[in-house]
Order: structure tokens, then C-alpha cells, then sequence
């Protein structure tokens, strides 16, 4: 947008300068001032009162106004049929109004299904808006803006890239975050199912650079790489982690899986590197780095942050390296809207409103059931909603053991539910842990009836964050049901 004004400027500036310059060379050829002033303007008409006059400056003018007035004329009509092709998208089901401040997230706007791209302009009858200005503050206060004028209904998605949206009230919009993307994909695409398959329980990962992305990447590996009861993944992170290490505090992954934070450099960490089974390079691509790490000659897969899609996998020989990341293939219309993982959190959410509901008027039965689940989401906090979306986006994993294993929902034991019901536990524990919620006695928090009991949101304290086997049979039952209703179609 900054191009666009620079060039709005520069554009009214030529046209102010060549004015000036036909009425400086009608007054040289002795026209009195406001009959000058007359002639300049018609000049921008192609309307000429100097033929004969053999001014230089006329003859000058006579070409760049005309130029100036082709040009304005050829954007004013581009506009028009913008503004034309805009109303028309619009007002079809799934137009899509896209915001941003950048040429980059234009570029990305462009691939949506039906974009309407508005810059800064507010499309009022699109049935969702997507705003994707560089800064937090921008997308909120641009948000409060739009708030009022656009379609009831209407679907609102925010990109927050340093405002953590799990510390957010409950609100109407959707809020997406660039690492957590990056990251929740990364562990759906390169899961650790194939060592399950070869019975190998114990994985060795490194994760190199632990900025945003380094964090959110060992974040939703500790909730997503729940495989067995048996398994024992050790998580080490090179980078700077004293904050993250401070909130870590007794984090209890509830196996025995490890996390271990490394205060030296990378670089004096070789030879230990050469036992690990993959390498995670959580910043943009080092050739330096990623050189030394080829140079280790070990059988570690190397997967490497990638946003801008140089291809450097096929540069080296061998088939180590793998990228990821690539802001082309993250930014895109389904990996923002991610309407059936929010569909089936839902789902999730809905379902505890169901079973607890004691007036009888929250049911799957209900005509208006579609309406009443939005509702019910939009009252939760940030917190919950990405607890909910946490639940449903480990599904996919559990599918994966299942069908590793050869477990199927119509023949599973009541011991094989007994094992996805304690992984369950163990992800939804931990899913509290990375948002730094602790174990809490009952006397250190108010105690309600039903799926609010018993936990403290002000104080991050839950007395569920124990082992599965501690818990009781009502609470094991809530994760059973966390299963079912993900196999149940509604």
C-alpha cells in the first residue's frame, strides 16, 4: 500500500508541475493571468492555443499533459472495474475479503478461491474477511473498525503473529499465528509414525534455534508425537531458552519422554548431533549450518526452516535434507480457515456443553444445532478454543496408531480404549503444561459442578495434571468421551 501512495503522490505531482508549467508559458507569450490559468487546464484536454507561439515550454506541455491525462484516466477506469469485479465477487457465497499492507500478503490473497482484495478498504458483504496486516495492533484495530459494518454472520480470521491468542477473552473472530501453522504441519506431514512401525520407542530430536518457531515447533511435538505408553522421545533444543525455561517449570510429560535445553553453542554439540535421529533447523536455512551438519556423516534426517522456497534439498547430494515452512504452501486459504479442524473442535466443545447440561435444552437433536455449537464457541476464551482445536488435531495422529496397530472402533477392548483414553490424557496434559498451567490442590481453587471442576483459570491450576491411573473413573470417562465424539458423525 505504501507503493501505491508514493505513486499517488508522485502522480499529482507531475500533474501540479506540468500545470504550473503550461501557465508559466502562456504568460511568456503574454496572456493575461487568468485566461493562462484557462488554457493550461484545457491543455489537459487536448484543447492547444499555442501553435503558432513557438514557445518551447508550450510544446513541452502539449505532450505531458495529454500523457498525464491518458494515464489518469486508464487508472480511474482499472478502478472502476475493480470496484465492478468486487461487488460482483462479493455478493457470491464464499467470496473471501482479503486485508493487508504488503505486497507479500497481497500475492497471498491472490490464490484464495474467490479473494476480493480490499488493501485497506472495508467489503461489507463478503462472507469472510481475512486480515493479514504486518502488525498485531494493525489486525485489531482494523478489526474494532470493521466490526460494525460487515455482514451478521460473517467469519472474521486475524493473523496475530506476537499477541498469544490463548491469553485472549472469548470473542467472535478466529485468530491464526504463522509458526503455529508452520509447526502443527510439520509434525502432520513429518510425524514419528514410521518408527512405530519399526518398534523403535526411543527417538532422538534436536531442535536448532529456538526463537518462536523453535518453541512452537517442540510445543506441538510434545502435544502431537503421543505414539505409545512405551515410547521415550528426548526433545533437545539448542538457542536461546532461559524465558522458555523459566515458564517450563515441573513440566511432566507423563511418560518417558525428556526435554533437555542446552546452554552451549550448537556448534560444540557435533559429535553429540551424530546420534540423533533427525535434526530440526528451527531458522532460516545456514548453508554454513546446514554444510556442517551434512558434513556428520550420520544417518540423521536433516529438516530445515525454508519460508522463502529456495530449493536447496536438491542441491546436495543424498536424500537427507528436507524443508519446510515454505510461506507459499502455509499461507493459503484452507491452512488459515481450517474449517473442519474448528468444525470438529466444535464438536469436542459441544459435547461436554451436552453432557453437562442440566436444563435439558442442549442437545445433538436440536434443529438449530449448527447455530447453538457457534454460539457455545464463541463464549470460550482463547485458552479453551485452542484447547478444543488441540484435541481435534490430535485425531489424526490417533488414527495413524490405530491403523498401526490394527485397532478398529467397532472391535476396540476395553483395554485398547483404556490406552487411547491415558495417550489422550497425556496430550490434554500436556497441551496445559505448554501454556504453563500447573498441578493444583482442590483447596487452591473454587470447586463447580460439572465440566468446569475442578481447576483454577486465574492461576493456571488443574488437580487433573496427574497420571492417568490417579485419576478418577469420572474423569478417565471425560477422555473416553473426548475419543468417541471424534469417530461420531454430526
Amino acid at each position: 500500500m505504501k507503493r501505491a501512495r508514493i505513486a499517488k503522490v508522485v502522480y499529482w505531482g507531475l500533474v501540479v508541475v506540468a500545470f504550473v508549467m503550461m501557465f508559466i508559458g502562456y504568460g511568456m507569450r503574454g496572456e493575461v493571468w487568468y485566461d493562462a490559468m484557462y488554457y493550461a487546464l484545457q491543455a489537459f484536454f487536448i484543447e492547444f492555443n499555442d501553435a503558432e507561439s513557438g514557445n518551447v515550454i508550450l510544446y513541452v506541455g502539449r505532450t505531458v499533459c495529454p500523457l498525464l491525462t491518458v494515464t489518469g484516466l486508464f487508472v480511474v477506469l482499472r478502478n472502476g472495474m475493480k470496484i465492478i469485479a468486487d461487488w460482483w465477487v462479493s455478493r457470491l457465497g464464499n467470496a473471501t475479503a482479503v486485508y493487508y499492507d504488503t505486497a507479500q500478503m497481497k500475492e497471498f490473497g491472490k490464490d484464495f478461491r474467490r479473494p476480493v482484495l480490499m488493501g485497506e478498504k472495508v467489503n461489507k458483504r463478503a462472507k469472510s474477511h481475512v486480515l493479514l496486516f504486518a502488525k498485531d495492533v494493525d489486525n485489531l484495530t482494523f478489526y474494532e473498525q470493521m466490526e460494525g459494518k460487515i455482514k451478521k454472520g460473517s467469519k472474521v480470521y486475524i493473523r496475530l503473529e506476537n499477541i498469544e491468542s490463548k491469553l485472549l477473552k472469548e470473542s467472535k473472530v478466529y485468530h491464526f499465528n504463522t509458526n503455529e501453522i508452520i509447526a502443527r504441519t510439520y509434525w502432520q506431514e513429518r510425524n514419528l509414525q514410521k518408527y512405530l512401525k519399526n518398534g523403535k520407542m526411543n527417538v532422538k530430536i534436536a531442535i536448532l534455534g529456538f526463537d518462536a518457531l523453535g518453541q512452537n515447533l517442540l510445543d506441538y511435538g510434545l502435544m502431537n508425537n503421543v505414539y505409545s505408553l512405551k515410547q521415550s522421545i528426548e526433545y533437545h533444543v539448542w538457542g536461546d531458552s532461559l524465558l522458555y525455561r523459566n515458564l517450563l517449570g515441573d513440566f511432566d510429560t507423563m511418560n518417558g519422554d525428556t526435554i533437555t535445553l542446552h546452554d552451549e553453542d550448537w556448534r560444540e554439540a557435533l559429535e553429540q548431533l551424530r546420534s540423533f535421529d533427525r535434526i530440526i533447523v528451527a531458522q532460516e536455512a545456514d548453508v554454513e549450518l546446514l554444510q556442517a551438519l551434512l558434513y556428520l556423516s550420520s544417518d540423521a534426517e536433516i529438516d530445515f526452516y525454508n519460508p522463502e522456497g529456495a530449493d536447496l534439498s536438491k542441491v546436495y547430494m543424498g536424500d537427507k535434507l528436507t524443508e519446510f515452512g515454505m510461506l507459499r504452501d502455509i499461507l493459503t486459504e484452507d491452512m488459515i480457515k481450517t474449517d473442519k479442524l474448528y468444525r470438529d473442535a466444535k464438536k469436542v466443545n459441544y459435547n461436554y456443553t451436552v453432557k453437562y447440561d442440566e436444563s435439558g435444552q442442549y442437545t445433538w437433536e436440536r434443529p438449530d444445532v449448527e447455530e447453538v455449537m457457534e454460539a457455545a464457541w464463541q463464549e470460550l476464551d482463547g485458552f479453551t478454543k485452542g484447547s478444543n482445536v488441540a484435541c481435534a488435531d490430535y485425531h489424526k495422529i490417533r488414527l495413524m496408531v490405530m491403523e498401526t496397530l490394527g485397532l478398529r472402533l467397532e472391535t476396540l477392548t476395553e483395554s485398547d480404549m483404556e490406552m487411547l483414553a491415558e495417550m489422550e490424557h497425556i496430550r490434554w496434559s500436556r497441551y496445559h503444561y505448554v501454556n504453563h498451567w500447573h498441578y493444583g490442590e482442590l483447596k487452591d481453587m473454587p470447586v463447580k459442578k460439572g465440566k468446569n471442576q475442578p481447576k483454577n483459570p486465574a492461576k493456571r491450576l488443574h488437580n487433573c495434571l496427574v497420571p492417568y491411573a490417579e485419576l478418577s473413573e469420572e474423569n478417565k470417562e471425560k477422555d473416553k468421551d473426548a475419543i468417541r465424539v471424534m469417530f461420531e458423525e454430526r
